[in-house]
């Protein structure tokens, strides 16, 4: 019976196809036709502001029982001083972690699993945010709980002290990861002591306190310049009544976070080797790079999913790893930054690969700097843009969350609207011009860290091909929870 079923369906399936080519359109031009063009046309938000400059984004979602919100608080650890290194960090967990209002922390958690909600805190380089999900049915209960974390944070000790541990265990864990231990080295180089250079070292935990955190507090977590987003199952009206009753009589400083300041110039050309006992070798290969939205930045983007960032169809892949095997896994791209980003390429390999390795990935950068790359790299380099683009864009919560980190980042206002139109008009000279005027090969900042088997084996490729790396010196350095020496 079976069998006559399956001769039946595939008699169909041809008298289908027969009937599909007599037709004045055959199902050849059917399915050459081209797809309808991907088009930016996101529902708008509704928009408000309270009196004490704390900007509300709400958009209804009917969809599912469910709510969801999310504050962002302009400034981050770029504006800590020195002195206060680690703190912001600590703020943006311990802002929930530490307990809120009259729960201290365990019975936080607890009401949080009762309720099956969710609230969490973090702050980043540039910003923070505080969010929360829950059931429509619990809104006006988790709400308030979200209201007191940001509002009233307990700061609790007992938790400070187990986040100041796990730092702790954090840092003296460091050299067991090359890839950490190469990242570490190649801010400090690139950056050296300013905010984007500094990390936490065992010296500076001590110094992350409770009344440390409340001075954090009262520097970043305020209204002016806030951004507060709600979407789910509620209305407009109830969204208003919530905002009004828990944030509008919150205070806070309203002056603009200070300017961040430059970065120096500083001569780290050179090959920095760092020696610990690992089997393969991690490498960084750096150099300062732009600001954000330079004229060419969607350009920028292009080149990198070119050049390193595409996974299986960059270019780094294909020769560093598919081609020539030498790399467990490779990157590269140019990553702009609110002042200066960085250009790297990163990338894992056999100890007796490192030197063969790191002169593959500079062949590759080299021959996008003298020639073109091919029509498909730039098709298909353009299709990838263009689809990935569409998924920011697919749930209410995706929607708010991109205006706001975009307005805290301060993205030009249009640049939603007109991104797919920028990538369409994308050449090959504008990704050679990306390659060519932001990257020079004679001024990088190489850090490698392996083991003296993978230190035999770059000086054997640096003494096979002395011009490859012309004028790079290759000096050793050690790292304990930092790169060590005195003239750094």
């Amino acid at each position: 019976m079976r069998g006559l079923k399956y001769i039946f369906s595939c008699l169909l399936v041809v008298l289908l196809l027969i009937g599909c080519a007599s037709k004045s359109k055959p199902i050849e031009k059917f399915l050459k036709q081209a797809t309808p063009p991907i088009q930016y046309d996101p529902a708008r938000p509704a928009e408000w502001v309270l009196p004490n400059g704390l900007t509300v984004l709400f958009k209804a979602d009917e969809e599912l029982p469910l709510v969801s919100g999310a504050l962002y608080l302009r400034g981050g650890s770029y504006w800590q001083g020195p002195e206060d290194i680690g703190s912001v960090v600590a703020l943006g967990s311990m802002l929930r972690d530490g307990g809120a209002g009259d729960l201290p922390p365990l019975e936080l958690d607890r009401e949080l699993l009762k309720l099956a909600a969710s609230i969490s805190s973090s702050f980043s380089k540039e910003y923070g945010a505080v969010n929360f999900s829950a059931l429509s049915t619990d809104l006006d209960r988790v709400f308030g709980l979200f209201a007191d974390v940001v509002l009233r944070p307990r700061f609790d000790e007992q938790r400070l002290d187990l986040w100041r541990a796990q730092l702790l265990q954090s840092i003296a864990h460091r050299t067991d990861d090359a890839n950490t231990v190469a990242q570490l080295s190649f801010l400090q180089l690139l950056y050296g002591d300013t905010p984007y250079g500094r990390f936490s070292l065992s010296s500076t935990v001590p110094f992350v306190t409770q009344a440390k955190l409340r001075e954090m507090y009262a520097r970043f977590v305020r209204p002016s310049g806030a951004i507060l987003l709600l979407t789910g199952k509620m209305t407009e009206q109830e969204a208003r009544r919530l905002v009004d009753k828990h944030f509008l009589k919150w205070r806070g400083d309203s002056e603009p976070l200070p300017a961040l300041p430059q970065i120096p110039e500083r001569d780290r050309k050179g090959i920095y080797f760092i020696e610990l006992p690992f089997t393969q070798s991690s490498i960084w290969i750096s150099q300062l790079g732009v600001p954000r939205f330079t004229e060419d930045h969607i350009a920028i983007d292009a080149f990198n999913d070119l050049f390193g960032g595409a996974a299986f169809n960059s270019r780094l892949f294909k020769r560093v790893r598919s081609e020539l095997g030498y790399a467990y896994g490779v990157w590269g791209g140019i990553a702009a930054d609110v002042v200066r980003g960085y250009n790297a390429i990163v990338l894992q390999t056999k100890s007796a690969s490192t030197g063969d390795a790191l002169l593959a990935s500079l062949d590759v950068l080299a021959e996008l700097r003298s020639t073109l790359a091919s029509a498909e790299e730039l098709r298909t380099v353009k299709e990838a843009a263009k689809n990935s683009f569409v998924f920011n864009f697919n749930s209410s919560s995706a929607i708010l969350s991109r205006v706001a980190q975009q307005r805290i980042l301060g993205y030009p206002a249009d640049y939603d609207s007109s991104y797919i139109r920028r990538i369409d008009r994308l050449t090959l000279e504008d990704i050679k011009e990306v390659a060519q005027r932001r990257w020079d090969p004679k001024n990088l900042t190489i850090v490698v860290v392996g083991n003296a088997d993978a230190r035999a084996a770059l000086e054997r490729t640096l003494s096979l091909k002395p011009e490859a790396l012309e004028g790079y010196s290759l000096r050793q350095y050690t790292f304990g929870e930092k790169l060590e020496d005195a003239n750094l």
